[in-house]
């Protein structure tokens, strides 16, 4: 298949928002599709030829980087006339991307002769990418498939929802990547979305060296977006009580952050982690985080209802408890009882301190953490065979 990828963001983008479309098609390119991801320009600013791909290696995806995003705000003076042409924006050309929308539209239909595509699967993070793939797959007539990946409820405002569904019609299938954005999908757009978890990385399925340490320490992780300042007032907190009620002589207490929320963390970590080290990493390769959560006594993150977090499944894979603060959702509960792992969900500062406890405990029984094996159905070649046949199912039809 000739298949054309649609996202805005970059694969070079030290964002959650590049990886779902990029590694789907890594391994598509891998069974000797033809895959073009179609997005804006990266961090260099550099743009790309539709004609290049007249000498690309086919065993990687070719990246097309049309145009850069414009900022997504209006300059509009009041907030009633900004709120009205956001709204307005949204109908007419999906929000603030229309020049992006028109310039891969134009870069394609260029580069029609060196790669025409045979269908088009677009991931819903930004509505006008939706709007760009619909264009495109009438404009090539060839059937296009909608990915739900970001909640409809949470980023569609609410007098709009059913009116967007339908300005997005013309899909031949949906894909979700959870059973909230699959619920959604039932809801809004009347079908039953193929659920398509983002994947694995390999590196979380095997043990790695565990990366230099400055000296012995018990290293807790917070990992990725950190949304809300109460749940990590009381996760620090929590933290720094457990950290103080240990006995003397115990091996200090250390919390590494990897994501992109460096400033958020660190201005909470500077008033509320008293007496406990802290390191902001930022965003790390996947094998230096895979080798950090593997050895962590546990692995935390920052619980949000409006989403399901793809990172439980990795965090999963590593082999470690989970902390989640100040909860989860049923899907990530049971999905954490058929891998056989644990998650402990603590909403209280009281309850911070018992988990950690109780992980540490548990801890002293098992310093050397295996990956969990169980995991690898959610490799992300395992959920690229879901999209594959989901691909080839409406081209055939």
């Amino acid at each position: 298949m000739n298949i054309l990828l649609v996202n805005p963001t970059h694969p070079e983008v030290k964002h959650i928002s590049a990886v779902r479309v990029w590694r789907f098609g890594c391994e598509l390119a891998s069974r000797g599709h033809r895959v073009v991801l179609l997005t804006a320009a990266g961090p260099d600013g550099r743009v790309t030829s539709a004609a290049d791909t007249a000498e690309h290696d086919w065993s990687t995806p070719y990246v097309l980087a049309t145009s850069r995003l414009r900022e997504s705000s209006s300059l509009l003076p009041f907030a009633l006339l900004r709120r009205a042409e956001t709204l307005l924006r949204m109908v007419s050309t999906g929000g603030y991307q229309g020049p992006w929308v028109n310039a891969g539209a134009v870069a394609m239909i260029a580069g029609r002769q060196v790669f025409r595509p045979s269908v088009i699967w677009v991931t819903y993070g930004k509505m006008e990418a939706v709007f760009l793939a619909k264009r495109l797959a009438r404009r090539f007539k060839v059937p296009w498939v909608l990915d739900l990946k970001d909640s409809w409820e949470l980023y569609v405002p609410k007098g709009l929802r059913r009116l967007m569904a339908l300005r997005t019609r013309g899909w031949q299938a949906l894909t979700a990547n959870g059973e909230l954005t699959r619920d959604l999908g039932k809801r809004w757009h009347g079908s039953d979305p193929t659920l398509i978890y983002s994947g694995v990385d390999q590196v979380f399925l095997k043990p790695n060296q565990p990366p230099p340490q400055p000296h012995e320490r018990e290293y807790l992780n917070l990992v990725g977006g950190l949304y809300f300042e109460r749940p990590l007032e009381i996760l620090f907190h929590g933290i720094a009580r457990w950290a103080e009620s240990r006995p003397k002589g115990a091996l200090p207490v250390f919390v590494r952050y990897f994501g992109a929320d460096v400033a958020r963390f660190s201005a909470a970590a500077t008033r509320l982690l008293d007496g406990v080290g802290y390191e902001a990493m930022g965003y790390v390769a996947p094998a230096t985080l895979a080798a950090a959560c593997q050895q962590a006594l546990a692995n935390a993150y920052i619980g949000h209802p409006g989403n399901f977090h793809h990172k439980t499944l990795e965090l999963l894979a590593a082999g470690r408890p989970l902390l989640v603060c100040p909860s989860e959702r049923d899907e990530s509960r049971r999905l954490t009882v058929q891998l056989s792992g644990q998650l402990i969900e603590a909403d209280s500062i009281a309850r911070v301190v018992d988990a950690c406890a109780r992980i540490e405990d548990e801890w002293q029984s098992s310093r050397s953490p295996l990956p969990n094996l169980k995991c690898r159905r959610f490799a992300w070649s395992a959920q690229a065979d879901l999209l594959e046949e989901v691909l080839l199912d409406v081209t055939e039809r």
